[in-house]
């Protein structure tokens, strides 16, 4: 496919067109893997956004964390997927800094009842 460069202002004629073909729109997520697969190895990279057509309506996907068609996801889905593991490492990080409070909080007793803490060593 030839390059040609872009300048000035650019009108797009449709919801549905893009400046690159690449974008599509395409039928399917397989259409799309087909399509580009076909182009070459360069033709798919982590992050390129493509259009598929889902009831009559353009929805954005994007190849994520790789190029097979298991990596191309809905762009909504995988930030949903991203705000959802970012509000778990937050959660991970508030218990671990908690229990970090907590270890230094115990005070420590010249003797130790064996049996009541087995891991416990005093020195």
């Amino acid at each position: 496919m030839a390059n040609i460069p872009l300048g000035g202002q650019i009108q797009v004629g449709s919801k549905t067109a893009s400046v690159d073909a690449k974008y599509g729109p395409w039928a399917s997520r397989a259409e799309a893997m087909e399509a580009l697969g076909e182009e070459g190895m360069d033709a798919i990279v982590d992050g390129l956004t493509v259009g598929i057509i889902e009831n009559g309506k353009t929805v954005e996907y994007w190849w994520q964390g790789g190029t097979e068609l298991e990596h191309l996801v809905k762009k909504n889905d995988s930030l949903n997927r991203h705000e959802t593991t970012q509000l778990v490492s937050e959660e991970v990080t508030r218990q671990v800094q908690a229990h970090d409070e907590a270890v230094n909080d115990i005070h420590y007793a010249d003797s130790v009842d064996e049996n009541e803490y087995p891991d416990v060593v005093i020195l």
